[in-house]
Order: structure tokens, then sequence, then C-alpha cells
């Protein structure tokens, strides 16, 4: 299995979109990218907040209904949360209950929530664009370089 770790707010739309119309003004972009063909085995984990507020499926109808049963689970929520690199651990937590995931790489707008060493795994888009065209094909490289 492989699996995508997706941020929201400062991805899916720029951090801090109020008016509910700006949410998931970029998710197209990204839903575009996962219908390819070369993406099709790649599965979708929630690390945005807004997992603490949504039931996962709440979260899928966020997304085109293609893409629902491939949206398969959210990251735990860790108390430690003054802990650096809180994102990563997150993410490490989810992937020590799931030894069947081979491939694993993140979409994200918080670089502090990555060690460095974690950095050829993550996409890191600007925050207060949200996702770019760049870093969808930022992400395609990854996701074909994992491939092979």
């Amino acid at each position: 299995m492989q699996i995508l770790f997706l941020d929201f707010d400062g991805v899916l739309h720029p951090k801090g979109a109020g008016r509910a119309a700006e949410h998931f003004s970029r998710r197209p972009m990204l839903e575009e990218l996962l219908l390819e063909a070369a993406c099709a085995d790649w599965r979708v984990v929630i690390t945005s907040t807004w997992r603490e507020a949504y039931s996962l499926a709440k979260l899928r109808q966020f997304f085109c209904a293609p893409l629902h049963t491939r949206i398969i689970d959210r990251t735990p929520v860790l108390e430690d949360l003054d802990a650096d690199h809180l994102r990563y651990r997150q993410i490490r937590a989810w992937l020590s209950k799931q030894p069947q995931v081979k491939r694993w790489c993140a979409l994200d707008d918080d670089r502090e929530g990555f060690p460095e060493t974690q950095g050829s795994r993550v996409v890191f888009t600007d925050p207060d664009q949200g996702l770019s065209a760049a870093n969808v094909a930022a992400l395609r490289a990854l996701i074909r370089a994992s491939a092979s």
C-alpha cells in the first residue's frame, strides 16, 4: 500500500481562508493528480486538524466521489502538542500500526512539522497560496520516483 498524508489548511486552500467559498479552492488540482493512472494505487490519510472536528465519512465528502474509497483514515491526535515535528510523529504513529504500507509521502505547508531527514518525502506548499502547479508537479515526480 502507498499512502499520501494530506493536510488541508495552507494546502487545499490558503491558510486563513475564512469564507466557505474559499475552502478547498486548490482541491481540483490534487484530485486531478490522484485520478491519474500512475496514482491509482495511492490511498489518502488525512493529517489536517480538520480530522479532529469531522468524521472520516464527512472528510471524504469534501472530495470528488471517485476518491471517497481511497481516503482511508486519519492520523491519531497526539497529546504532546509542544514536541518537535508533531505532524511527522502523527504519521509515524499511524504507520506503526500499518506494516503493509511500503511507500508514503506527504503534502503539507508546515516545515516545522517534519525533521529535515524526511524532507525528501514531503512536498511543502506556500501556506499563503496553497497548492500550486509546481507543487503538483513535484508531488507527481515524488509518486513516480517512489514507484520505481
